[in-house]
């Protein structure tokens, strides 16, 4: 009813609009027309005067009595046809003004009609749903209690390793190369996400990148438990560490920085199965996480054995400075793992490969560690000032060797000699937006996250994207107490172009420095045709390695 009552009174001042607009035009024509007259009723009486005075004979006054009839007429004419072609394109006017309007109405009453259409729908039937493209494919109920978005993030990488004599060495006992180029998908990862009943949020991943299918994300979230805040049940990631917790397609750098390692330790990576539980505090100026996991060594995620090889983990982050919604922040945070290791097949192994993942070398590797279990502390530092970034952590993992295995060491050496070990790693990276953008921060979760270009590419337009300058240092050491894993320095510099929110290709220069490495050589044979190994030992290494990748996520 409301509608046509407006739909009425639009066309009520269309049409006054119409009829005011043809008076004045009537009126001009009058005007018009009686100046025109005016002006022939003067030259009448002049020939009139100069008639009575004798100025002009009766002829002369015929004569130029006729002629300005004709000029009157001619006049008339002439104003006739150009009244005409003017009230044409007037009226020509006024019509496509009203057609104007009358579409314009149409289309605001057609809206109104579809609003209410819809919010009526959406009252008789809340439970019905409605499909979008909004980064992926989302399906969303009416009422919003229902939600579901299928999106994920591939990314393809390439990139050459060049290492010296010492390096190349190293490899070869190993069996791996130093010294090569190659390309992977890094990880491929279809991603659904989703609410049910609008309190419980669900997530199910997988990964088909590096060859491999393994289980990722595979969890439920109970929202706002009064005094537990969010309970989340399944397969995930531990809440350790501040790169380990900034998601894959987030990260500045193509890999995590070397003392990544300590946050993982783990053959499967860095996805467990457990319970976590966390929350936000202080209008979410600190936030805290506790969580108990199943240490597994497959890629399924299933586990059947022993009650241990388990996780404690704990973090709390705190931000005493945050303004203009993250533009200028300070955060810091501190994470705690404890690793119980109470089996007669140790799990507990530490490696890393030199920040590129294409290569199959692992520069640092202790093996698996005869260990009860190792504690591990990680201190957080994060500070954002508009465009510029800076991050830093610093790991300690302090593990209890477990004296009953001592055959299974490093080496593969009977008896060697291992007391508790103390390893440690750090890193620090600086990040600069040359377009302005600045890496946003997620309240919830106290981590950084996705940059959004503030103008996307395009070269028809002339925009850019964003681009990002990237530069790190990273150590991590994994000699002590016996145990010659390895020293390792990295120092990488990048640039990142975002394309869009969706569209990411990195570069990485990365020079990798290592040292106080060992690995197991065949030295001899024994009587009997046995060989006999020993050690070797990594002084000055070093690599030049270049890596590239493109990554897309939705």
């Amino acid at each position: 009813m409301l509608l046509s009552k407006n739909g009425a009174t639009g066309r009520r001042i269309q049409f006054t609009a119409s009829i005011f607009t043809t008076a004045l035009l009537i009126v001009f024509v009058l005007i018009w027309q009686g100046a025109a007259v005016a002006r022939e009723t003067v030259t009448e009486q002049l020939l009139d005067i100069m008639k009575a005075k004798h100025v002009i004979s009766e002829r002369e006054y015929k004569a130029l009595k006729k002629e300005a009839e004709e000029e009157k007429a001619a006049l008339n004419r002439q104003l006739e046809k150009s009244m005409e072609v003017r009230k044409a394109a007037l009226a020509r006017q006024v019509r496509e003004q009203i057609e104007e309007r009358e579409k314009a109405q149409a289309a605001g009453m057609e809206a109104q009609v579809k609003a209410a259409q819809a919010k009526l729908e959406s009252e008789n039937n809340p439970h019905g749903f409605h499909t979008v493209w909004r980064n992926g494919i989302v399906t969303e109920s009416n009422d919003g209690n229902f939600k579901m978005h299928v999106g994920g993030y591939g990314e393809l990488d390439f990139g050459s390793m060049n290492g010296d004599a010492e390096l190349r060495a190293l490899a070869r006992g190993v069996g791996a190369v130093a010294n090569g180029y190659g390309a992977e998908v890094r990880r491929f990862r279809p991603t659904i996400t989703g609410t049910l009943w609008g309190n419980i949020d669900f997530q199910a991943q997988m990964d088909f990148g590096g060859g491999t299918t393994r289980v990722t994300n595979v969890w439920a979230r109970l929202n706002d438990i009064p005094f537990l805040g969010n309970v989340q049940i399944g397969h995930q990631k531990e809440p350790f560490s501040l790169e380990e917790l900034t998601s894959d397609e987030w990260t500045s750098f193509l890999e995590r920085a070397l003392p990544n390692t300590f946050a993982v330790g783990n053959t499967n990576g860095d996805y467990n199965t457990g319970v976590k539980i966390y929350n936000q505090e202080l209008d979410k100026r600190m936030t805290w996480a506790l969580g108990g996991f199943i240490n597994q060594s497959n890629n399924s995620g299933s586990f059947y054995g022993n009650y241990a090889n388990t996780d404690l983990v704990a973090r709390l982050t705190a931000l005493p400075w945050y303004e203009d919604k993250g533009w200028d922040i300070v955060h810091i945070g501190f994470s705690y793992s404890y690793k119980d290791r109470k089996t007669s097949n140790p799990t507990l192994d530490y490696d890393s490969k030199p920040e590129f993942h294409v290569t199959n070398l692992y520069t640092l590797e202790t093996g698996l560690i005869p260990t009860t279990g190792a504690n591990t502390f990680d201190p957080e530092l994060g500070l954002g000032i508009g465009s510029f970034s800076l991050h830093a952590e610093y790991f300690n993992s302090m593990v209890g060797y477990d004296t009953r295995l001592s055959s299974n060491t490093v080496t593969n050496l009977a008896k060697t000699k291992i007391n508790n070990p103390d390893f440690d790693g750090y890193y620090v990276q600086a990040s600069y937006f040359l377009t302005g953008e600045n890496r946003p921060y997620d309240l919830n979760e106290g981590i950084f996250t996705r940059p959004i270009p503030l103008c996307n590419y395009n070269w028809n337009t002339g925009g850019w994207g964003a681009w990002e300058l990237v530069a790190r240092f990273s150590n991590a050491n994994l000699t002590s107490g016996g145990i010659t894993g390895g020293n390792e320095n990295d120092v990488t510099a990048g640039i990142n172009w975002y394309l869009n929110p969706n569209l990411k290709l990195q570069m990485n220069y990365i020079f990798a420095m290592l040292s106080d490495r060992t690995y197991v050589v065949q030295t001899g044979v024994a009587k009997g045709g046995a060989a006999i190994y020993g050690t070797k030992a990594i002084n000055d290494a070093d690599a030049n390695i270049i890596a590239m990748r493109m990554l897309f996520d939705f």
